[in-house]
């Protein structure tokens, strides 16, 4: 059973948007009766099991942590992101607005409804769908704005099952009430997946989910909302030091040049929601022209994963200082993949560690090797 999305058509023009358009199932088998003589399908074993007419409800958590490299949808090349979770309910079930961030961090918990032919069987689940939205308030247009659109298959996603985690190990009991705190109904693990603005399209984003399935009246240690998914996660405080030498061919982003540019450093897009109190930073406008040359260290302590896969970029904004900041026009964008390079400069010194280790080794294997030689003695009183 696969699942395939529809497309708007454009020339009926009733659906516009592709995030408005189903989804269908369907199963299909081709036979060369010519070739190969008649054929009886249901003898079959994809064709012997009907597909029940009345599906099983369960329940299904979603453990949604960030995404990345979602595209620009406001004026100033950022996006105010929330997810929208696909589910059989009638309430709307979406996460909290992150805004003028498109890398953003949620780590946030969403319960759905589903029904499933066979609770154990993933490939007969329907796809998760996640729908990405920028938001809008504005005061003549405050419809989301459609950014992308995650398709997630259950059979190829981070997912456990409820009888993997409803049994305590350590105590061997069911719903162990002394092991609740460990979260065992999320995986250790989740994943990234690509998202589409619609099929066929260039990937604009990945998002980084996980699932738990258990019965529709299982009752979870902890209610959705109260679910911290930053105690699954290992964070560590970091101290980072940034040289800012400067920028250059900087285009003016009105009729004046380019006057006094500085960059403004979002460092609260590297802490998840009701994470700590961060501040963020900028270098102060200066130099002149459009190749300013800043060359000014920046400092700022941050709780970091140690874990790669979580590793966040930090937002930057360049701002051009006009009429002694009476106007601040944004010249431009940029990400800094600063928890990759993090792990990267610790695996750097973790090289350089070992390698030191090993001459250190040789050095002693060298020492304990070469015979003992005393220096020979020299007499003043002959000379």
């Amino acid at each position: 059973m696969q699942w395939h999305s529809f497309l708007p058509d454009l020339s009926v023009r009733k659906v516009k948007k592709p995030d408005q358009v189903g989804q269908f199932s369907f199963r299909l088998s081709l036979h060369d009766v010519s070739a190969d003589g008649p054929i009886v399908f249901k003898e079959f074993a994809a064709w012997k099991k009907k597909v029940p007419k009345r599906s099983n409800p369960v329940k299904i958590r979603a453990y949604i942590y960030q995404c990345r490299d979602l595209p620009a949808a406001d004026s100033n090349g950022t996006s105010d992101p929330f997810v929208k979770v696909w589910d059989v309910g009638t309430a709307i079930k979406k996460s909290a607005v992150v805004e003028d961030n498109n890398n953003p961090l949620f780590y946030e918990c969403i319960e759905l409804d589903y029904e499933v032919v066979d609770q154990e069987d993933l490939e007969s689940y329907p796809p998760f769908i996640f729908d990405i939205y920028d938001h809008d308030d504005d005061l003549f247009d405050s419809t989301p704005d459609f950014l992308c659109r995650a398709i997630v298959e259950p059979e190829d996603c981070s997912i456990i099952m409820q009888k993997d985690f409803e049994h305590c190990v350590l105590h061997t009991q069911k719903d162990c009430n002394m092991c609740a705190h460990l979260l065992a109904e999320i995986p250790d693990t989740p994943r990234w997946h690509p998202c589409f603005f619609s099929p066929g399209t260039p990937r604009c984003g990945e998002i980084l989910v996980s699932f738990a399935v258990a019965d529709h009246d299982f009752v979870f240690p902890q209610v959705y909302k109260a679910v911290d998914l930053r105690a699954k996660v290992n964070f560590r405080d970091f101290e980072v030091n940034m040289l800012v030498l400067g920028l250059r061919d900087l285009a003016s982003p009105g009729i004046l040049p380019v006057k006094k540019a500085f960059i403004a450093f979002n460092v609260k897009s590297l802490v998840p929601p009701n994470g700590p109190a961060v501040k963020n930073i900028q270098t102060e406008p200066t130099a002149p022209g459009p190749n300013p040359t800043l060359n000014t260290t920046m400092k700022f302590g941050i709780p970091l994963p140690t874990d790669p896969l979580y590793c966040p970029r930090l937002a930057c904004t360049v701002y051009d200082c006009i009429f002694k900041g009476w106007s601040q026009p944004q010249i431009g964008t940029f990400d800094i993949p600063i928890g990759a390079l993090m792990q990267d400069l610790e695996a750097e010194r973790t090289e350089e560690t070992e390698i030191i280790v090993q001459i250190s080794a040789e050095l002693e294997k060298m020492i304990l090797a070469a015979p003992e030689e005393l220096p020979p003695t020299y007499n003043s009183n002959s000379i």
